[in-house]
């Protein structure tokens, strides 16, 4: 396996001289391809979820198994995907006595977004830029709610798949992600972004699999403590790697994990660890094999 200190001068002496020809990191999502992807979140203060009639639980941490078909059409510089969820699998842990609740109102949801579509937008560099749930109707207030926390949801399952790359795909040794990285997201759509760097280094490239590593933090406004009338501020630090492919564009295989702590200047009752997220994304192959850290794998059962 060649280093990144040698290997850069090694592949751009066999890429093209030209200087309009992209390098070898660039995203590309025109051919169809499906990805197994597992999140998991933490919530220790806990979070109310909603049945849609007449039943509530209190969660302290969030689940999600799925497994999606994604198709991309260009759309101006980047591309529109479109995710069919082919399969989905919920769970969680409920505060002490919402524990039957919680289980009826998560296989609700799941029932919820079986075969429904979701909406990526995704920038020329691989960013995720826009995250939609398509496919359940907003009947009321409460069903609004719902299809937030499941879209919310979604959004930490696919955070594996938001890796920024190089300007024009160059083969650099380190780089910056641009916009605000859903690494750095907390599980709510009021959160507001400060500060925040998120780093990527080339490691190493063997053959066409190049693998890249991230670290960074950032400052996050909860913006939802309305009674104390302050914005608490969340200190967030994550990072992960990646096996990127870079015949066809696309991630084999990425880990990602952040956690999210209280300032010492915010105020809030309960565990000053607010959130803490543990992801992961692997291509399936067309044998039905899960790519991972040490290359495809046949999953249980199959």
């Amino acid at each position: 396996m060649l280093r990144a200190a040698s290997l850069l001068v090694i592949l751009s002496a066999a890429l093209p001289a030209r200087a309009a020809e992209p390098g070898p990191l660039v995203s590309r999502w025109d051919r169809p391809v499906r990805y197994h992807l597992e999140a998991a979140v933490s919530t220790p203060n806990g979070l109310q979820l909603l049945a849609t009639a007449n039943k509530d639980a209190v969660a302290r941490t969030h689940e999600i198994l799925a497994e999606v078909s994604c198709t991309g059409t260009a759309d101006g510089s980047g591309t529109a995907v479109t995710c069919t969820l082919d399969k989905v699998l919920l769970g969680g842990q409920a505060f002490p006595g919402d524990e039957e609740d919680l289980g009826a109102i998560l296989d609700e949801y799941q029932g919820m977004l079986a075969g429904k579509e979701l909406q990526l937008s995704v920038a020329a560099d691989g960013r995720i830029t826009l995250v939609d749930l398509e496919g359940i109707e907003r009947v009321d207030e409460r069903r609004a709610i719902i299809i937030e926390y499941l879209r919310q949801l979604l959004r930490r399952a696919v955070t594996p798949l938001d890796l920024g790359l190089p300007r024009k795909g160059a083969l650099v040794e380190e780089w910056k992600q641009k916009g605000s990285p859903l690494l750095f997201e907390l599980f709510t759509a009021y959160g507001t972004s400060g500060g925040r760097v998120l780093k990527h280094h080339l490691d190493s490239v063997d053959g066409d699999v190049a693998v890249i590593s991230s670290m960074g933090r950032a400052n996050v406004a909860t913006g939802i403590d309305r009674e104390l009338a302050v914005s608490e501020i969340v200190n967030m630090v994550g990072g992960g790697t990646a096996h990127f492919d870079l015949s066809r564009g696309q991630i084999l295989w990425r880990e990602v994990s952040v956690t999210g702590e209280l300032t010492a200047e915010s105020v809030q009752l309960g565990d000053v660890n607010v959130y803490a997220l543990a992801a992961w994304a692997g291509r399936i192959e067309d044998d039905g094999s899960i790519q991972g850290p040490e290359g495809p794998v046949a999953p249980a059962g199959r």
